[in-house]
C-alpha cells in the first residue's frame, strides 16, 4: 500500500510546516473557474500580517476569514456588517 504525505507550505515564506498557525481563502476574479486556494501560514509570518493590519488599522478581506481576524477585530474596533453578502468588516459606531 503507498502512503501520501502531504506536506504544507507557508504561503508567504515558503517554509514547510508541520502545522498551520492559521489559513484563509482570497476572493477569486470572474474568470476564474474554481475557487482559490487556502493561504497557510506559519506562526511567524502570522506575526507580521497581524502586526501589519494593526500599523494601518484596517482589517483583511478575505473570503473565508482567518481565526485571527476575530481577535483583531475586537481591538480594532471592527464588527461584521450584517447588510454585506460577504461578511465585509466595518468600524464600529
Amino acid at each position: 500500500m503507498t502512503r501520501y504525505y502531504h506536506n504544507i507550505r507557508c504561503d508567504h515564506c515558503g517554509k514547510f510546516i508541520s502545522k498551520t498557525a492559521d489559513w484563509y481563502v482570497n476572493f477569486g476574479s470572474y474568470g476564474d473557474t474554481k475557487p482559490p486556494d487556502e493561504i497557510f501560514l506559519c506562526e511567524k509570518c502570522l506575526k507580521k500580517e497581524i502586526d501589519y493590519y494593526r500599523k494601518v488599522g484596517r482589517m483583511p478581506h478575505h473570503y473565508i476569514h482567518a481565526n485571527y481576524e476575530e481577535d483583531l477585530a475586537k481591538e480594532l474596533g471592527f464588527v461584521i456588517d450584517e447588510n454585506s453578502p460577504w461578511g465585509d468588516w466595518r468600524k464600529n459606531e
